[in-house]
């Protein structure tokens, strides 16, 4: 999942909540754990993975998973073509993803959303024409199997058994990351479709998170040439972070000779290879390097893509006493919670 600090504390008042739909207001009757500081994982019980009441609800899912022969996992493995293939229930899949996904310390409202977002998730991406649903992996969901099992996570999963989100009576097409750096992303910025639900939000909560702040440079030859330029070295005057005031920024423009060049930012983050944790940007300078060189120096905000769910936005949620319902009506407005069973 940066910057210039206009963020509120974690601490601050939960008020804005209560605008959401009523659904979201009633809660769930969940326990809101630990303020916890770190994110340090759980790790699975020492007398071996927690064990589980699960009500499978019917619905399996096909997880493709690594090589790795001493790995342990629920339900059937096969090798199906050139993959390796977990068949397990979607219940199941979870307790193996939640932990991964989100330490297993954090508050337990904050891992209650995280499994029902998940879930979510994958219930969406089930396609019986593939060989597999699923990639363990960033592809989709990170899945570890019964090692990575640990008994919060497990009773996240329990505790919102069958639990989804909702828009318009089905499945929402959800996503999440680590962390926004104070303000989500619109979906159409980043996969260019436009979902109600997945309109960037500010993001006061994530304040506490390590990527809240982070500076990158960029050699600006490298980017002239990446992005066919034609601006040299010593016309450039200097830099502009373009967007709308209080939304996340669309594009740099450099200025030069008293025309101008934009890039987005998404391409930017594409030939930085990667090197800006997220599009976020907050500031922009050059700098010159040597006789002749320049730098661009980046200051930014947030990892990931900024759609959906910020994980550490939860987290600060749920330390301020939000409960799982309340989380994902922040960061879905507009959606509801149904069952599974309801919709499959």
């Amino acid at each position: 999942m940066k910057r210039s600090r206009f963020i509120a504390s974690t601490t601050a008042t939960l008020s804005v909540l209560w605008a959401h739909p009523a659904w979201a207001t009633g809660g769930l009757d969940v326990d809101d754990g630990p303020n916890t500081d770190g994110p340090p994982m759980d790790g699975p019980a020492s007398d071996g993975p927690p064990q589980s009441r699960i009500n499978p609800q019917g619905v399996d899912v096909r997880v493709r998973v690594g090589s790795d022969d001493s790995a342990r996992y629920r339900g059937n493995v096969a090798d199906i073509g050139d993959a390796r293939v977990n068949t397990l229930s979607l219940e199941e899949y979870l307790l193996g993803v939640v932990p991964v996904e989100m330490p297993s310390a954090w508050p337990q409202a904050a891992l209650e959303a995280q499994a029902i977002v998940a879930r979510t998730y994958a219930l969406r991406k089930r396609n019986p024409a593939k060989p597999y649903d699923l990639v363990a992996g960033t592809a989709d969901q990170m899945y570890g199997g019964i090692s990575a099992e640990s008994p919060s996570a497990t009773t996240a999963v329990t505790g919102t058994s069958g639990m989804i989100v909702t828009y318009g009576g089905v499945v929402a097409d959800v996503a999440y990351m680590s962390c926004c750096g104070g303000h989500t992303e619109d979906s159409q910025r980043i996969w260019g479709s436009d979902i109600p639900y997945l309109h960037g939000v500010a993001d006061p909560y994530c304040a506490d998170a390590p990527d809240s702040s982070w500076t990158i440079s960029l050699d600006w030859n490298s980017v002239a040439h990446a992005l066919k330029f034609d601006t040299d070295t010593a016309s450039l005057q200097g830099v502009q972070v373009i967007g709308m005031p209080g939304a996340r920024p669309t594009a740099l423009r450099f200025l030069a000779d008293g025309t101008s060049q934009d890039v987005d930012v998404l391409d930017l983050r594409r030939i930085s290879a990667y090197r800006m944790p997220s599009t976020y940007i907050r500031n922009a300078t050059l700098q010159r390097s040597g006789d002749d060189g320049m730098t661009v120096v980046i200051t930014g905000s947030g990892r990931g893509h900024g759609v959906g769910l910020c994980q550490w936005g939860a987290r600060g949620m749920a330390q301020a006493g939000a409960s799982a319902a309340q989380i994902l009506a922040y960061y879905f407005p507009t959606t509801g919670l149904g069952q599974a069973s309801s919709i499959t």
